[in-house]
């Protein structure tokens, strides 16, 4: 049985990933640092498959046993804000440094996955992204055995991304559009994401590539929010909101702790979150892209 290591593990995308490898037999070790429902996720799997283990971030030591005598580390953590505490340097950079650097001490061939995202680049106006991009660079530089995985937004039963739009559409007469809403984006089915995840854990031999993950269908963010409505059967009117206005909110929303968007996320809206095509992507993994709209 393969061990396979998921930090992330308790979100969205490693609750799906971790129910199709289940089903394939891995045995699964998901570290956590925040209470997360334990046992809902042994419950994807037979007793014993399935280990979360909490973690403290400050000290690896207990973690390195662990970590050496797995098949695979797949990494799924990141944060959306930062704080003096936990700054995007600090959380993404150094936190994936620290992890392949005990994966390099070891004897084993172990395959380090990296969940980034598509639009990733180190002149970003977003501080996250500059973060992610000097780690994607950093796990280049220094593995052997690589997968970096870039996603576009992801869709599925549950996803944070419909998680949050839906209720808005549904019960808000009025739907607020960050610029025009005219940026575009590609989004891509959880199931899709999950199945390239599988081939990319059972590639045997070692890999050394970079995977962008995106649908068939292209949207703005206006013109997917209208499809939502004609889903919905509701009608609604679209204001657009300037940054200049939109920016100021989220920072008074982001010191209160409402959870609906932060400064990061808010930026992400003034470009397109498109592929690049320069890299690998699901039909070289022999997986047909489902269409969203479906």
């Amino acid at each position: 049985m393969k061990t396979v290591i998921i930090f992330g593990g308790s979100g969205f995308v490693g609750h799906n990933i971790i129910r199709k490898m289940a089903k394939k037999g891995f045995k699964i070790i998901v570290p956590y640092q925040r209470p997360i429902n334990e046992a809902k996720l042994r419950l994807y799997g037979q007793v014993g498959q399935i280990i979360p283990i909490r973690f403290d971030q400050m000290d690896y030591s207990s973690m390195e046993t662990i970590i050496k005598s797995s098949h695979a580390v797949l990494n799924l953590k990141t944060i959306w804000s930062e704080n003096k505490k936990n700054s995007y340097d600090k959380r993404i950079y150094l936190f994936n440094k620290q992890l392949l650097n005990i994966i390099n001490t070891s004897k084993n061939n172990i395959h380090y996955i990296f969940f980034s995202g598509l639009g990733v680049t180190t002149n970003s106006i977003s501080d996250r992204v500059k973060n992610i991009a000097k780690t994607e660079d950093y796990i280049i530089s220094n593995s052997d055995n690589y997968s970096i995985i870039r996603p576009g937004i992801i869709i599925g039963g549950n996803d944070v991304f419909l998680g949050r739009m839906l209720p808005i559409i549904k019960y808000s007469p009025i739907v607020p559009l960050f610029g025009k809403g005219l940026s575009k984006i590609q989004p891509v089915y959880i199931e899709d994401v999950v199945d390239a995840c599988m081939k990319i854990i059972n590639t045997k031999q070692k890999n050394k590539e970079i995977y962008e993950l995106f649908g068939n269908e292209i949207f703005t963010y206006k013109s997917l929010y209208e499809y939502l409505s004609d889903c919905l059967n509701v009608k609604r009117n679209y204001i657009n909101l300037p940054y200049f206005l939109a920016i100021p909110s989220v920072y008074f929303m982001e010191k209160l702790s409402i959870n609906i968007i932060t400064k990061d996320q808010l930026l992400l809206f003034k470009k397109d979150n498109l592929p690049t095509k320069q890299y690998k992507d699901l039909t070289n993994l022999g997986i047909e892209s489902s269409s969203i709209k479906e």
